[in-house]
């Protein structure tokens, strides 16, 4: 089913050295995937080129993957201005990176989910309520600040904010289905491929977690909701932005074997309150949680034990000691 496209013949074809990988799911669904570090295979995010009589993009990815759409693009017999959309799947800084540079080339117009705007249009602002949610529970290293500007181009503007599913028609009976899939964060969207059947998630669908972390989620109930959703429609084919496709069978492991990562940690989480019987911070509860999980402690994983111990206050199982604060009480 898939036809990958090794780098040399990627060059072979375009007549330049493109840094993506090129998978070929379907005649007219392409995989393009631009890894984070230049000449390292992995960890990768993924953008799809999607060809009716008009393309459109879901997720542009990094800033480098820009010259790698066009010219595949040119590859395929298209001008640059046949790009007529972007969809962002969420708005977290390497789905969102080549926005700038795509608009600039082809013209395109932009579309995401109305909650995920502010982060798209404004990288500072991104970087200061993700990076910087958790002062007293994480500091990033310069690396990591680095790392994020690294992936980001100029900022470019929303034509189009979305609430609710839609179907985006391309021609020649190329259509998507997007539809809310909230949970990773609120702005995740997916789409349905109509022609090939095949689901693609961004990050909405966690699996296991991604690069070795936990499953990054900021609202449980959310996120369980869209594993449901995704059980719910079956699909064939389930693709990520960081993981190579998902077929059969195995999506609907996958799916199950999410959901069932995510009430481990919420156990995980109610048996550290349980056993500490007073106050605990967010920061112990990384810790102990990704300790427990053999996973790194990173911001991401933080969001997620926020996430949790936000769900055992809506059950009434634990409150913050303070409006704000990161010290819970079980």
């Amino acid at each position: 089913m898939h036809n990958r496209l090794t780098s040399l013949e990627a060059e072979r074809m375009i007549g330049v050295a493109m840094r993506s990988q090129i998978i070929r799911l379907a005649d007219h669904l392409y995989a393009i995937q631009t890894p984070f570090i230049a000449g390292q295979p992995e960890p990768y995010v993924t953008s799809y080129l999607v060809l009716g009589r008009v393309a459109a993009l879901f997720d542009s990815g990094l800033v480098s993957t820009s010259p790698d759409v066009l010219a595949l693009l040119e590859q395929l017999g298209r001008p640059p201005a046949n790009l007529r959309l972007i969809v962002n799947s969420h708005a977290h800084y390497d789905h969102i990176g080549a926005n700038g540079p795509l608009k600039e080339a082809t013209g395109c117009v932009v579309v995401a989910e109305g909650s995920g705007v502010p982060w798209i249009e404004d990288h500072h602002r991104q970087w200061r309520e993700f990076f910087e949610a958790f002062p007293d529970a994480y500091t990033a290293p310069e690396t990591e600040r680095q790392h994020f500007w690294d992936c980001l181009g100029p900022e470019a503007s929303v034509e189009v904010q979305t609430s609710g599913g839609f179907r985006l028609g391309l021609g020649d009976g190329v259509a998507l289905d997007v539809f809310p899939t909230p949970g990773h964060i609120s702005s995740c969207v997916s789409a349905v491929d109509v022609g090939s059947g095949a689901l693609l998630t961004g990050d909405s669908f966690q699996g296991q977690g991604f690069f070795g972390g936990l499953p990054q989620y900021d609202c449980v109930s959310a996120y369980r909701a869209t594993l449901a959703a995704y059980a719910e429609r079956a699909p064939r084919l389930l693709l990520t932005a960081h993981t190579p496709p998902l077929e059969g069978a195995d999506v609907a492991a996958a799916v199950r074997a999410s959901d069932e990562l995510v009430e481990a940690i919420a156990e995980t989480v109610r048996g550290l309150l349980r056993r500490r019987g007073g106050p605990v911070h967010l920061r112990e509860v990384g810790e102990a949680v990704t300790a427990a999980f053999r996973r790194p402690y990173t911001v991401q994983a933080l969001f997620t034990m926020n996430a949790h111990l936000e769900e055992l206050a809506r059950q009434e199982l634990a409150r913050r000691l303070e409006p704000g604060s990161n010290r819970w009480l079980g």
